[in-house]
């Protein structure tokens, strides 16, 4: 008897093991998949202060870095990174983005932007074109 109640017992466990029709794949809830892009900021000079760079991507700002690092979560496709730093050079840069557990690396090197051309200086005795050589003078 007490070997029947067991059996009773055990049919309905079992039979939630059992597949009945065809089964799906599931499909993963919520948004889509996402990727972790580290951000790695550094200048051309010493003296500037990495942690000041602003960091935008598709024209939103994410923020700045915490010494000259930051990671970032972005959706998988295609975005733009652009990090801007005072007296610097702007960075932009297309990537894409894919969902792995392993982050893509961006490595930014920030650079001040070339002088402008000096202009050439004006001979101090500039010999005035539209006076008439003397003759004499290339006599001698």
């Amino acid at each position: 008897m007490k070997r029947a109640l067991y059996l009773l017992a055990a049919i309905p466990l079992l039979g939630g093991c059992i597949a009945l029709g065809p089964t799906f794949p599931m499909q993963p809830a919520g948004p889509k998949a996402v990727g972790t892009v580290d951000v790695n900021i550094q200048t051309q000079d010493q003296s500037a202060n990495p942690n000041l760079a602003e960091i935008y991507v598709d024209g939103d700002f994410y923020g700045n870095p915490v010494d000259g690092q930051t990671a970032v979560r972005l959706k998988e496709g295609e975005h733009t990174v652009r990090v801007i730093l005072k007296g610097h050079e702007t960075y932009e840069r297309d990537i894409r983005v894919v969902s792995s557990q392993i982050p893509q690396t961006i490595n930014v090197f920030l650079e001040r932007p070339a002088p402008p051309p000096k202009a050439k200086p004006e001979p101090k005795d500039k010999p005035d074109p539209k006076a008439k050589a003397d003759p004499k003078a290339k006599a001698k």
